[in-house]
């Protein structure tokens, strides 16, 4: 009896980075005695990016090339009505698992007056961010991800998170 590779265990064309993780087929190991096999899981990772310290009265904020890329696809998108005025918000929320979560939305609206808006020199790419979502979020590295569950902004080492839920949008505050 031959043994034919299903179709999920055939490795996918196009994708980036390459875990390996074994597989125990155990109908087919009792029929064929053979070690288990391996099957190539393949991720889409963020390279080894370069991070962008940004400062604001004081206050910094990290934000990734990829992050950066991302928020200048979506202004030229024809969607946005004025893509001068777009921005990534970040807000954190009551809520989730550990407490609080993060909260990104692309957003045309005008600015408040507690909102601080962080730029990247030479580019229209902005993050805004208001004073009180701050106090939760100083120091973090604001990213972009493209995983196979999910593709979305997240922030990484939050130095003000004392645990942080394996979702990535969860955390608890030391603010």
């Amino acid at each position: 009896m031959e043994f034919k590779n299903p179709e999920f265990l055939k490795p996918k064309q196009k994708m980036f980075a390459t875990r390996t993780a074994s597989v125990t087929r155990n109908s087919y190991i009792k029929h064929q005695r053979q070690s288990p096999v391996r099957v190539q899981q393949r991720y889409r990772s963020t390279p080894s990016a370069d991070v962008h310290r940004l400062e604001k009265d004081g206050e910094s904020l990290f934000v990734t090339d990829k992050c950066i890329q991302t928020i200048k696809k979506l202004q030229s998108k024809d969607s946005v009505k004025d893509k001068a005025k777009m921005k990534l918000r970040l807000a954190i929320e009551g809520g989730g698992c550990s407490g609080m979560q993060y909260n990104f939305t692309i957003d045309e609206e005008p600015l408040a007056e507690d909102d601080l808006v962080f730029q990247p020199e030479n580019t229209n790419a902005r993050i805004v961010v208001d004073r009180e979502s701050l106090k939760h979020v100083k120091g973090s590295t604001v990213d972009f991800e493209e995983e196979m569950i999910r593709t979305s902004f997240v922030v990484k080492n939050n130095p003000q998170a004392e645990q942080s839920c394996g979702c990535k949008v969860s955390f608890s505050s030391k603010a």
